[in-house]
């Protein structure tokens, strides 16, 4: 398997490229991601090791998202259980990948405890939770989460990246990390190029649409933007990921073989 190297244009071709994946199957791809995203979110649910059983498992079941739609693009018929279909493939690796994503996950939170200072100390100790909040104290934690979700981006990648490729190439752990951020990193200005589009598409063009909207219309477009962020912009850059990391790694001549 080798990672190779594309050009910034990439990053276009990607989101084109997942955009038209999307809509082979709107209804399958918004089926694997939000019940991936359920599946998480009600494991984190349960006290002390919820959120920790939830990273742990939650590289495995992104590979299972690319999985599916690794079917729709081979024009298979989709099947909701491609979801957990990686962790036929390579359980224990993939647990051990997710067991990274969790050291990752973890070292962004105790660096935006850091990087928020005092500001989170109200919330942290239950004091004054009806009392208004300060801007200045709002901004900085605004400020401090946008910090938090970049380092998150940038610290958890490679193990989000290895899982796929665990699954697709039977790779153990250190070669499928070792491969991934060596990909990752040939290819940072089209994954940024990729990641600014979705980030305009999922924040910056509802931010103009909403500032310019007339007031008796706002509540509509909100609803609006609301259903096109969870049901297309989300489900859309997620295959246009899929189809990157397909690109990237190769093996044998065959794109995401």
């Amino acid at each position: 398997m080798r990672a190779e190297r594309f050009s910034p244009a990439a990053g276009w071709r990607w989101a084109a490229e997942g955009f038209a994946l999307f809509r082979k199957s709107p209804g399958f791809v918004n089926f694997l991601w939000f019940a991936t995203w359920l599946g998480v979110l009600v494991v984190s649910l349960f006290p002390v090791i919820g959120q920790a059983v939830g990273s742990l498992l939650m590289p495995g079941l992104l590979a299972g998202i690319f999985n599916g739609c690794r079917a729709l693009e081979r024009g298979e018929k989709p099947n909701p259980a491609v979801l957990l279909s990686a962790f036929q493939q390579s359980r224990g690796v993939l647990l051990r990948v997710g067991a990274a994503y969790l050291l990752a996950s973890s070292v962004v939170f105790a660096a935006s405890l850091l990087l928020a200072g005092d500001a989170l100390q109200p919330l942290m100790s239950g004091k004054d939770l009806n009392a208004p909040i300060d801007p200045e104290v709002a901004k900085q934690l605004l400020v401090q989460l946008l910090i938090t979700l970049q380092l998150a981006l940038v610290l958890s990648s490679p193990t989000l990246v290895a899982a796929p490729l665990a699954a697709w190439h039977g790779l153990p752990v250190g070669k499928a990390l070792f491969f991934a951020l060596v990909g990752v990193l040939r290819n940072l200005a089209p994954l940024g190029v990729l990641y600014l589009i979705w980030i305009m598409m999922s924040l910056g063009l509802p931010w103009l649409l909403l500032s310019v909207a007339p007031g008796a219309l706002k509540t509509v477009l909100q609803l609006v933007v609301s259903f096109a962020l969870a049901f297309v912009v989300v489900p859309a850059a997620i295959a246009s990921f899929y189809r990157a990391i397909s690109d990237i790694f190769q093996r044998d001549g065959e794109l995401g073989s």
